[in-house]
Formats: C-alpha cells, structure tokens, sequence
C-alpha cells in the first residue's frame, strides 16, 4: 500500500522530520514474503494565496534517499553558479 493510501486510512509514519516547510516521513511496509521494510515520502508545504497546499513525493526507498539528496544538493549548488535569485 503507497504513503497516499495510508495517509487516507489515517495510518501515521513511524518517525517524521522537518526543516522549515519539508518534511520526511517514514513508512513501515510488510512484502507479500512477510519481509518488513521502510518507504519514505518528502513533501513540501507552501502558501497560495491565503490557503496552504503540499507537493508530496511517495515511495522513495533507502536507497532513493541518498540519490535524492545528492542530486538536490547539485541542483542547489547549481543555482547559485547561475546566479539565480529565489522569487
């Protein structure tokens, strides 16, 4: 079952972390094989207008996490090699 789903049966992350208006969850899965194992999900919080909204990216494994922030990370030094200004 992805994060959406749980998240709508009202099921919580084992353990949650935020900086600022990102937050990472953590989600204990069980395989058909009985195996238990986590998922992640990274969402962000922004204001439109005067209603507050969430991106939400699910199903990121362990290994996602790392390449994930590695390549944030990139794009991050990367704006700053373009002089790029936040809006």
């Amino acid at each position: 079952m992805g994060e959406q789903n749980k998240m709508a049966q009202g099921q919580k992350p084992t353990r949650k972390w935020q900086l600022g208006t990102v937050q990472v969850a953590e989600w204990k899965n069980t395989s058909k094989e009985g195996r238990e194992f986590s998922t992640y999900s990274v969402q962000r919080s922004y204001k439109k207008g005067n209603e507050w909204e969430q991106q939400t990216l699910t199903g990121l494994t362990r290994e996602d996490l790392v390449k994930t922030a590695f390549a944030l990370n990139e794009a991050y030094k990367n704006s700053f090699e373009k002089n790029e200004t936040e809006e």
